[in-house]
């Protein structure tokens, strides 16, 4: 029986190494299409590739969303089989310039995290799902993952919104500010 499970952490270390290579692959396919180097990360289960997240240092204002997101999805799509359950495309669109030291509590950061969702659900038309990252009473970061691809205004003016938005409903901006789509299979 120990060797039966052994194999199989042999085998899922194997398979994890294999996609570690793919994350390689597609890093390098989407900066020569964008001109912009992503961060690439793999959630897995029980040995399956089920999500990868593709994470811009910055939003791209040279080419419309539908483009990179097409890019991305090609790009994740030829390099795993089968095709991951969910693509991530996030961008960071901001860091704090006022002091970051402000102590939040939990029930705070959630109402203002309702807040952010509503407003921008009132901007774009879409409910976006808002996850924040709280550590030691400092919010790290906060990202509005939008469910699909928004095409109602370039990039670069979404990013605006949601930093504005997020300005607008927390006491003091977080730390980091990432913006997310959800781009399927």
């Amino acid at each position: 029986m120990l060797r039966i499970a052994a194999i199989l952490f042999w085998a899922i270390g194997v398979a994890a190494c294999g996609a570690a290579d793919n994350l390689t692959t597609v890093a390098n396919e989407l900066e020569q299409a964008t001109g912009i180097r992503p961060e690439v990360g793999f959630n897995t289960i029980n040995g399956q590739v089920v999500k990868v997240t593709v994470f811009f240092p910055r939003v791209h204002d040279g080419k419309p969303l539908g483009e990179v997101a097409q890019a991305v999805r090609n790009a994740v799509t030829a390099q795993f089989n089968p095709a991951p359950a969910d693509i991530l495309l996030a961008f960071a669109v901001g860091k704090c310039v006022s002091p970051c030291n402000a102590a939040y509590t939990m029930p705070e950061v959630r109402s203002q995290t309702k807040a952010l969702e509503s407003e921008l659900e009132q901007a774009t038309g879409i409910r976006p799902q808002v996850e924040f990252n709280w550590v030691n009473g400092r919010l790290v970061q906060v990202t509005p993952t939008f469910p699909r691809l928004y095409d109602g205004k370039p990039l670069g003016q979404l990013a605006d919104t949601v930093r504005n938005a997020v300005t607008a409903q927390f006491k003091r901006e977080p730390e980091n500010v990432a913006l997310a789509f959800k781009v399927g299979k």
